[in-house]
This record gives structure tokens, sequence and C-alpha cells, in this order.
């Protein structure tokens, strides 16, 4: 456990969501909308995969007088919980229903549920793979049924061809592309769409009786075929899309001294398999190298490569969505990355008093403040651990009365910016403590080694505060709605020596409303 609050890994969930229940007060609070993937009816999410302390979030819409709203995980290996709720995203403690049987089947059932967007939170108790995840829900007869898109909305090459469907029967879908709501005389959907550019498509149900569906409301990002994308290293990719056969081209450059190049894809459904080759893009027939996984977690590792540009194909075995790929030249040196993935902000009010340790550290004052909270995962994507000196009389560390031990001073600087990079909030957390949390590369020391007595994260290693935690957060109680980036830096002084600083700065939007 650390000082500041211990964390919410697997083994001590039940101890902490009664610790949080019963101490300070804090309610949900529907003021920020991240952007998560979409959920349907009757398009499930099929072959999630993940390690244990991962979360993903989906969206789900829920039309007028529904009931009966039920999530579903079923079918692979490993253990997952499920969280609920209304509007805003659930968490661990905040949720509107949550299901936490053993392995991954998985049932959260809300009999009576709240029109309107509902996030549902899936939780690795232990590492899992292809879980599908299911939502649905019962309408009275005769309600028109919201529109569902297939593929759902992403990051696609060249095209993308989006079929759109409704369960309710004798019903029409009419739909708009120039960003226009739908209305009984927009166009009548008739055959799949052949999306070519950025596309925000919406749509809805028209019944006989004259009743109208929700609206459903999809962006398809769709770039010019041949597309070549720069991957900074160790920042990942998101949202990649497509069809049996399409490809996404990166490219990464790999520096003279360069250990090692690993490329990699996790997450989203459906299979990718990764093509390697120096100096062009690669083809399903001209490669340097290819993946031997077909799957959710492809990869690729050359050993000493070759100075100069390298070009990753991403390229489907069949229709996926929801992926991420990420290039990692991992030098022989530390090099610290913060994981964007992990960030999910939410919104909190929360009320301090003049005994926590946030409001005797200075962070906060006594009262009701509203927060935007977020995880912080910290990945050590060089070759060497991180070995934090000794912290007696050291000036780059400081003890923490209210937690017992010592903190590293200055290891991360978060901020809230406009649309124009202007600071408008930053965190008041200005102190750390450094441990193996989480293995991020399998390939990694199977057993974590450093903790808040002898700091530091070894390679293929991360550090994952969790969003919970004490200081986690910004204050944006006086921070007028609208949209912004949450930023946060790692190591921003560069006090720790790194092989590469240009790879220490994570973005995401919020928008507050």
């Amino acid at each position: 456990m650390r000082g500041e609050g211990a964390k919410l890994t697997p083994p001590m969930r039940v101890f902490l969501t009664l610790l949080l229940t019963f101490g300070p007060v804090c309610f949900g609070h529907d003021v920020v909308t991240p952007k998560p993937k979409l959920l349907q009816k009757g398009t499930p999410i099929e072959g999630l995969s993940g390690r244990a302390g991962d979360t993903v979030v989906f969206k789900f819409i829920v039309p007028p007088q529904a009931e009966a709203l039920v999530f579903k995980t079923s079918g692979g290996r490993g253990d997952v919980d499920l969280y609920a709720r209304h509007n805003v995203f659930p968490t661990r403690d905040h949720f509107d229903g949550a299901s936490r049987l053993q392995g991954v089947w998985e049932v959260l059932a809300l009999p009576q549920p709240e029109e309107g967007i509902w996030y549902v939170l899936v939780d690795a108790y232990s590492d899992f793979s292809d879980v599908r995840l299911n939502a649905s829900y019962k309408i009275p007869r005769g309600t028109i049924d919201i529109p569902r898109c297939i593929p759902g909305p992403g990051v696609f090459s060249g095209s993308a061809v989006v079929e759109l469907k409704c369960s309710s029967p004798r019903s029409v879908i009419r739909f708009t592309t120039d960003h226009s709501e739908p209305v009984d005389s927009s166009s009548l959907y008739s055959k799949p769409l052949m999306l070519t550019g950025d596309t925000r498509v919406r749509a809805k149900a028209f019944g006989r009786n004259g009743k109208i569906s929700p609206e459903l409301d999809a962006e398809y990002d769709v770039r010019p075929p041949g597309t070549v994308t720069d991957l900074t290293n160790g920042v990942p990719a998101h949202h990649l899309a497509g069809s049996l056969n399409s490809v996404h081209l990166f490219k990464v450059d790999v520096p003279e001294g360069g250990k090692s190049l690993t490329v990699s894809t996790e997450g989203g459904t459906g299979k990718t398999e990764l093509l390697l080759k120096f100096g062009s893009p690669p083809t399903a027939i001209d490669f340097d190298r290819k993946s031997h996984e077909k799957g959710k977690r492809a990869s690729i590792e050359m050993k000493q490569p070759t100075a100069g540009e390298w070009f990753v194909g991403v390229r489907g075995w069949s229709h996926f969505s929801g992926v991420s790929a990420s290039a990692f030249v991992r030098p022989e040196a530390v090099d610290l990355i913060p994981w964007q993935p992990a960030l999910q902000p939410y919104a909190s009010v929360e009320t301090f008093s003049e005994n926590d340790c946030e409001v005797q550290e200075g962070m906060t004052t006594p009262g009701a403040h509203t927060l935007l909270r977020f995880n912080t995962e910290t990945r050590n994507i060089g070759n060497s651990d991180l070995v934090m000196p000794s912290p007696i009389n050291n000036p780059n560390f400081e003890f923490a009365e209210c937690h017992g031990h010592y903190h590293f001073k200055g290891f991360a600087r978060y901020r809230l910016l406009d649309v124009s990079g202007v600071e408008v909030a930053s965190g008041r957390k200005v102190s750390f403590c450094l441990l193996d949390l989480s293995r991020w590369d399998p390939k990694a020391n199977h057993v974590g080694h450093y903790d808040c007595e002898e700091q530091g994260i070894q390679a293929g290693w991360a550090d994952v505060y969790d969003s919970g935690l004490p200081g986690q957060w910004i204050d944006i109680t006086d921070v007028p709605a609208g949209v912004y980036m949450l930023e946060i830096t790692m190591n921003p002084d560069h006090v720790i020596p790194e092989a590469d600083y240009s790879n220490n700065t994570a973005v995401t939007e919020v928008i507050i409303e």
C-alpha cells in the first residue's frame, strides 16, 4: 500500500470500496464527457483482452421508456467485473450498478434505467482474453429503437463501408452526413454508405405510427489510401478500424544506437497482423518481418535495428475496430512515457475536511470542490531499470508526514489547457512514490521489485496512480463550460536521466458542460 492511499489493485478492492463509501463524501457529477468507444444494442464487442488492473469504458445509449437494461460479458478466459453509471464515467467506487462475480461470465442488470447515455466499465480483476461484451434492453411495443451502425466509428484507411440497421419492424432510417439533424425529409437509407473522407453520420428511425427514435451520432475518420502516419516513440495511435485486408500504414524513425524496436497492437475487436519493412511501406507479400500472432496483441521485436525509417502496416484479418498501435524504440537507458489510454478522466464533487492529507499538504482547502480525476500510468520502455537514489538528505525528496514515507518531488505535471493551449487550471500533486505496479511487457521480469521503501520502475513495468488516490485531480470548480485538453507530463524538469524526453507528454480531450 502507498502511504497516500492503497492502489485499487484487485486483492484490495472490497476493502477499499467499504473504506471510501464510509469515508469522505464523494458524488458523481456529469460535467466531463471523454470519448469512449460506442457499444450498440445487437452489436456485441468481441475479443476484449487486457491485463490485471486494466479498465476500459464504453458508451451506450438507452432510449426513453426502456426497461431491463442488461450488460453481459461472456466467453474467453480470466476474470472481469462490470460497473455502469448514467451520464458519467463509473469508477470502482462510484457507480449506479456493478457486477463482481468470479470469472468472465458477468451480468449487470438495471430494471428501470434512466434514458440517455450510460457508461459501462470493464475492469480486469486478472488477465483476461477473448471476452465478449453485450448490452440489451426492452422497449414498449410501438416504440422505435435507435439505429445502429456497422462497423462502429473509428479511424479507417481508404474507405469505410457503413451499414445502418434498426430492430424495430416497419420503420425506415433517415440520415445526414452534413452535420444537420435527421428529419422526415432527410436521405432515406437503402444501401451501405461508402465513406471516403471524414464523415459524421447522424441517423434516426421513423415509424409508421409517427414515432421517431433517438438519434445515432457517429464520427468516422477516413484517411486517404496509402496515407503514412508518423508514430512517435511510445505514443500509441488509437481507434484504428477497418475490414479484411485493409491496411493502416505508419512510420517510425529509429535513431543510431537503438537497442531494439518493438511494434505492437492491443485492444479493440477483430483480428489484425503486423507487417514491418525498412525504407518503404510493407505489403502483404513484401515485408521484412511479420507478426506470428493474428489477434489483439500482435507484436514484432527487432534487435539492433538499422537506423532510419521503418514502416509499419496494421492489416486486417477480419473486420476490426478500437485497435491501438504503438512503436517502442527501446534504448539501453531508462525511458519513461505516460500511457495515454489509462487517463480516462471524469469529474466528481468532493468535500474535504481539515484532517484530510490533501488539505494538510496544501493541495486544497476544506469544503466542496469539483475535481477532474484521472489515472496516471508511467511506463518504463527502456531496457534499464529506473533506480531512484536514497532519499535521505536528498533535496529531490520530501518526507510526507501524512503518509509516513518519502516522496520524489516534481515527478509529474498535470495541466488543463483551453483549445488555444493556454493553461486554465493545474494539478497540485507535487510528489510521488515510484514503484512497480503493472507489468506491461510480457517478456519483462515477472516479479515486481521496487516499492515506496526502495523506489524505482523496472524495465517493462509501469507505476500506476489510480484516479481515486489523493492528489490525482485538477480542481475545475471555477472552470467555465467548454472543450479542454488534459495534459500530463512525466519528469518535466528532466531531473531523472532518460534516453528520450520528447515522449514524456500525453494529452486527451475533455468537455466540461
